[in-house]
């Protein structure tokens, strides 16, 4: 029995190689390196995996088994949203002590990606075939599907799009999975996976699922069964979920507003958003915001199409289609109404073709806000793509003699790897080299921060997308085991949590915590009792001072505008000069629209020769308010006012009216925090 065994399975260790060979070709072998971690940092998604991954690593274990307080702190996250391929990072973990610092596990998912889509291929297609060679070039040829290689390395735990190949295995070859323990194995192993792998997995698998469970009542003619199997499926993915801290992360309401955004187009099966080097790019539906249709990406290739083409004529032409169509009644019904139902999912709830809106779907809030959950629908799509994939190739293998399909598919292989020549091109360009990090930020600055022992945690006073320098901090912070407040996640933290840690760390300022702020928020410093430092383009607050830095002055805390660019100036009204901006008799000047928090200010507005009636006017809300304030100083040179705010004000602006009878220079307005409003 092992001697026929051998044998017949060898052929998965040559399709193996093959597609192994395939995702070398494409990225190179320095990915493949666990001890090289520099380009996985220079920016970007990747940046996000890999550091979810080093703060997973680094915080203390603790249940559930994904959660890490390293990004999030004093609040726990998951690794789940990191994106950071929980089942590997949860893996590694493991091993963590006898692992070296730098170490990452990206490159091995990807390889592994490429090898399993080649087998979980041919797993399907041995139900038709057993050719070796053939088996092998369609293996090969699915490894070149654009969807797969589109997310490896960008979105990378997405590109295990081999557990969708997986999941349509019952779907395909229902006979081989007619036994309980094979439909009830392939439910718990895709919850499990789905679960572990990548959230939108697990509606994907879903939904293939729902088909097997239709295809299983219409063969049987049983319920008992499906019902066990969506609840094995539901309760696995469901137990792993919390397992990884998916149900313990405080995390913030799903976003309703990329529902649509990031759908799929009607022409997205053939639409090669810039892939091909045969077929023209067609229009996709955008917005104010431009267009989130790139995430309803499932272009299949030239070669694809054509090899469907071709696969759809052989059968014609030997009169096979009507009799697999009456043969597999059942399976095709099932297949069609998984194949539907992902296109139905991806369109929704905006149903576009080109870059027209054809009708939007309105659903109960209810439906919206658990829909939310996966409001990137467009990647459903890519179930359709690989059912089309797949029946392509199985009409091919029922249609035709041998010698035509090895011809048929080293064709397509080598039309499809042409037409999407480019973007391999970029992808080799981008991987294959070696690249050594250079960090963005003054280390020598930092790690002379850093030589207050006491210094545990980096808060950043202000939402984590204000900062230019977030993810090489990070960098910086995670090497040295601190902590941080707020990170990129798929699921931001909780705004509600993280607002009220920001206000009690500020309100009471600790020698573990490293304040960060904003530049364009300096305005913000005077609130609070620290000592500051211009670094990096962010400012940098501490209890105490630090040697080496110059300490800023409370002077430097405002805003300065100086005038210049004609900026909210009519050209009626007056010019900018390289000494300032004229403003015309009975003209006026506005701006410079600031953003502040509540408090009492201090107001200053320069300039030469400033008339007695020059009227002076605070508002905000684009004029629809005006504040009341009071001056204590005018003169020809300076008029200095001062004004509460009991209320943050997003937009303030300083109106200055010219009524005199001559032009008069001004040179800038400056605003400075003095205390707490006067209630």
């Amino acid at each position: 029995m092992q001697k026929k065994l051998l044998p017949k399975n060898l052929i998965y260790l040559y399709i193996a190689i093959a597609c192994a060979l395939v995702f070398v070709a494409i990225y190179g072998v320095h990915v493949l390196n666990p001890f090289y971690v520099d380009w996985l940092v220079p920016g970007g998604d990747p940046t996000q995996h890999y550091l979810g991954w080093k703060a997973y690593r680094a915080g203390s274990s603790c249940f559930p088994l994904g959660l890490t307080d390293q990004l999030s702190y004093p609040y726990q996250m998951s690794v789940i949203y990191t994106d950071s391929i929980p089942i590997f990072a949860a893996f590694f973990k493991l091993l963590s002590p006898v692992l070296p610092a730098d170490f990452q596990y990206f490159g091995l998912w990807g390889i592994l990606c490429f090898i399993l889509q080649g087998i979980m291929t041919a797993r399907i297609l041995r139900h038709f075939t057993e050719d070796p060679v053939i088996l092998t070039i369609s293996s090969v040829l699915f490894s070149f599907a654009p969807v797969v290689i589109w997310r490896m390395f960008a979105h990378t735990a997405l590109a295990g799009q081999w557990l969708l190949i997986m999941a349509l295995e019952p779907l395909f070859c229902y006979d081989s999975c007619r036994d309980n323990k094979k439909i009830i194995l392939t439910a718990l192993l895709t919850g499990i996976l789905s679960a572990s792998i990548h959230t939108y997995f697990v509606l994907m698998c879903g939904i293939i699922l729902l088909g097997i469970c239709l295809e299983d009542i219409l063969i049987s003619r049983k319920i008992v069964r499906p019902i066990c199997s969506l609840a094995i499926f539901v309760g696995s993915a469901a137990f792993v979920t919390f397992l990884l801290g998916g149900f313990s992360s405080q995390v913030g309401p799903a976003i309703a507003g990329g529902l649509g955004f990031y759908s799929a187009n009607l022409n997205t099966l053939i639409n090669p958003q810039d892939w091909s080097a045969i077929l023209k790019t067609l229009p996709v539906y955008t917005v104010d915001q431009g267009s989130g249709q790139y995430e309803g990406f499932a272009y299949l290739g030239a070669g694809f199409m054509l090899l469907l083409i071709l696969a759809l004529f052989f059968c014609i032409e030997h009169h096979n289609l009507k009799n697999i169509i009456v043969n597999h009644r059942s399976e095709i019904i099932a297949v069609s109404v998984v194949f539907i139902l992902a296109i139905i999912t991806a369109l929704s709830p905006k149903i576009t073709l080109n870059d027209k809106l054809i009708v939007e779907l309105h659903f109960p809030h209810l439906i919206t806000e658990i829909w939310s959950v996966f409001r990137s629908s467009g990647r459903v799509m890519w179930i359709s793509v690989y059912i089309i994939m797949l029946i392509a190739a199985i009409l091919l293998l029922k249609s035709a003699d041998r010698k035509t399909i090895i011809i048929t598919l080293l064709f397509v292989l080598i039309l499809q790897a042409y037409d999407i020549k480019s973007e391999l091109a970029t992808r080799h360009r981008n991987f294959s080299g070696k690249m050594t990090y250079v960090s963005t930020i003054d280390e020598n600055t930092w790690n002379m921060i850093k030589k207050n022992s006491d210094i545990k945690h980096l808060v950043w006073a202000e939402p984590y997308d204000k900062y230019g320098i977030m993810n090489p901090l990070t960098v910086w912070a995670m090497d040295r085991g601190l902590t941080m407040n707020d990170y990129y996640f798929a699921r931001s933290l909780d705004a509600s949590l993280a607002n009220s840690n920001r206000q009690h760390v500020l309100a009471q300022p600790s020698e573990e915590n490293l304040l960060i702020y904003p530049l364009q928020d300096k305005v913000f410093l005077g609130k609070y009792d620290l000592h500051y430092y211009l670094v990096d383009d962010v400012i940098v607050g501490y209890v105490n001072t630090i040697d080496g830095l110059k300490e800023l002055e409370p002077s430097d805390y405002g805003y300065v505008w100086h005038f210049g660019d004609n900026e909210y100036l009519k050209p009626e009204y007056g010019c900018d000069t390289d000494d300032g901006r004229i403003i015309y008799p009975e003209g006026a000047s506005y701006g410079p629209n600031w953003h502040i928090p509540k408090g009492s200010y201090e107001i200053t507005i320069i300039g030469e020769d400033i008339p007695e009636d020059m009227e002076v006017s605070v508002y905000s809300g684009e004029g629809a308010v005006f504040h009341e304030y009071s001056v204590i100083q005018r003169d020809k040179s300076a008029i200095k006012i001062t004004a509460d705010f009991p209320e943050e004000i997003m937009d303030l602006g300083i109106a200055l009216n010219n009524h005199s009878d001559h032009d008069i220079l001004m040179k800038e307005i400056s605003l400075q925090y003095i205390g707490d409003a006067e209630q």
